[in-house]
């Protein structure tokens, strides 16, 4: 009777610590309630109003009946404070800065964004159509000893991925220029090559966005008269990583969510309206070794 009373207990106990367990995982998949909603934290350098922010996280609410917080921050630093301290549950952020991101081991990549067409980025140089001829340059390597105009040390289209390129052809990428020119934005560097066609002014030649000089045509006068001397290799656009610790469901339900028909998803035009980001794709193939080449080149340059 005494032996039949201790099993009685112990499967009492085991009953109690099962509850518990099974009380503990509820909570845990609770993720997404108005008490515990999804963390959102983006690294992204110039991003539109608060209230687009706003929106964002209302349609996300609206249409999933989860609740998300989206956090945007325009420095490295603050972004790894805030990952550090609040393991969000959601990282979007482009995958050369991802390898200074903390806690990356507890992310993995879920989606690649796109925009125009195509999951990945890349940079091109551009002169003058009438420059070009007048001086019989045809190729990137003939731009040798000119002045070039470039976005911004951090850019990646706009100077990393030209410097890499460079470095491609045999040459060193920080003495192939006589002069190196900051110019601020991608538009800034289509405007700058354009003055080079100025008889007394020195050749120009510019690196910026894959296509720029298009993309700026209808406001830039001039535009159409640059040509493109060559491409760099392409990165991908910005990735989103999902935390492992997330739930299949609920990590289903956020891919869903971004991968949805941008006509029919009010949520992907708010995020296109913060990001100008058009959709994203679960084909995350790309050239992890040029993204390697890149991360190194970027870390000597700043040694």
């Amino acid at each position: 009777m005494n032996k039949f009373k201790k099993l009685f207990k112990i499967l009492i106990v085991f009953i109690f610590i099962i509850s518990i367990n099974n009380f503990c995982n509820s909570k845990k998949e609770a993720i997404g309630s108005e008490n515990n909603p999804i963390i959102m934290a983006a690294y992204w350098v110039g991003l539109n109003t608060t209230k687009q922010t706003d929106d964002s996280e209302r349609i996300f609410n609206e249409k999933t009946k989860l609740y998300i917080k989206i956090n945007n921050f325009g420095s490295q630093k603050n972004f790894n404070d805030f990952i550090e301290k609040n393991k969000p549950n959601i990282i979007l952020i482009s995958p050369l800065d991802f390898f200074d991101t903390t806690d990356k081991s507890n992310y993995e990549e879920k989606l690649i964004a796109i925009r125009g067409d195509s999951k990945f980025r890349k940079g091109q140089c551009m002169i003058n159509k009438e420059m070009a001829k007048r001086l019989n340059i045809k190729s990137l390597k003939d731009t040798k000893g000119l002045r070039a105009a470039f976005v911004q040390k951090e850019s990646q289209t706009g100077y990393l991925l030209p410097l890499l390129k460079i470095k491609s052809i045999g040459e060193d990428p920080l003495r192939f220029y006589k002069e190196y020119k900051f110019v601020d934005t991608h538009p800034n560097v289509v405007r700058e090559v354009i003055k080079a066609k100025v008889p007394d002014r020195d050749s120009v030649v510019g690196f910026a966005y894959g296509g720029i000089h298009i993309a700026v045509s209808d406001y830039v006068e001039g535009a159409k008269d640059l040509i493109v001397l060559d491409t760099t290799p392409e990165i991908p656009q910005e990735i989103l990583y999902l935390n492992k610790s997330l739930s299949s469901k609920t990590e289903q339900s956020i891919i869903k969510l971004f991968t949805s028909r941008y006509a029919e998803s009010p949520f992907k035009r708010a995020i296109y309206k913060l990001y100008g980001i058009e959709d994203f794709t679960s084909d995350i193939k790309y050239d992890k070794d040029i993204l390697l080449q890149l991360y190194s080149l970027q870390k000597n340059l700043e040694d």
